[in-house]
């Protein structure tokens, strides 16, 4: 049966809470005020507190700022003279991924997201409602015998790319969400060079051709929109 929807989202606030930089972590601020948006995370994560989830984890602590935010926003309905400190959720963030504990220094967003959704799944025995559901299919086709093989896969979120830029144009090209995920390129791939892929067939590394098409579509989906390059045949 289908997923149930996921509760309506509240109207924007008028200014959202505000987070304090602890020194070159803008990354993880600018992940928090996009989860904050994800209706119903709070209570899911109040919920799997109330029925056992891990204290004192991640899950705890980012109820807590979630909540603290929430409230910033109900009283003040402005941004907080008193930014809110997410320095807990950043220690207990770097204690179980290593990746993140190297200080002032910038970390990827989105690998800030991938390990605070691996925190809340392994604390909370599940992923959060509605993340992680989506589901992609990978059809590889093999250019040495043809054998086509097929995989299905979920995932967090899907990585895009902006329409290309023309050096020296005025403006950049307009490109909407719908463009970039309806673009050809997103969702197909040649396998060469390092990626060959491993033929079962013929039992090499062989060039291939894959295409992934949508087989489930995610209650919550998280977009990672990669910038577009300038197109090099306006160098010549």
């Amino acid at each position: 049966s289908p997923a149930e929807p996921l509760p309506a989202a509240p109207p924007a606030a008028a200014a959202a809470a505000t987070l304090l930089n602890l020194g070159q972590s803008c990354f993880l601020n600018a992940v928090l005020q996009a989860v904050r948006s994800v209706a119903g995370l709070r209570g899911d994560l109040e919920r799997a507190l109330a029925e056992g989830a891990t204290r004192g984890g991640v899950t705890d602590s980012l109820a807590a700022l979630l909540s603290a935010m929430a409230t910033a926003e109900a009283e003040r309905g402005a941004p907080s003279s008193a930014p809110l400190s997410p320095a807990v959720l950043l220690q207990r963030l770097r204690a179980r991924h290593s990746a993140l504990r190297p200080v002032n220094v910038q970390h990827c967003a989105l690998e800030t997201l991938s390990c605070l959704f691996a925190s809340l799944e392994a604390e909370m025995g599940r992923p959060p409602a509605g993340w992680g559901e989506g589901l992609l299919c990978h059809a590889t086709r093999c250019l040495t015998c043809d054998n086509v093989s097929r995989h299905r896969e979920p995932f967090l979120h899907l990585s895009l790319s902006a329409a290309p830029a023309r050096l020296g144009a005025r403006r950049p090209p307009r490109c909407s969400i719908e463009d970039a995920l309806s673009a050809p390129q997103q969702l197909a791939a040649t396998l060469r060079g390092a990626d060959k892929y491993a033929c079962g067939e013929c039992c090499a590394l062989c060039d291939a051709n894959r295409t992934t098409s949508h087989v489930r579509a995610a209650r919550v989906l998280v977009l990672h929109l990669r910038p577009g390059r300038c197109e090099r045949a306006a160098l010549r």
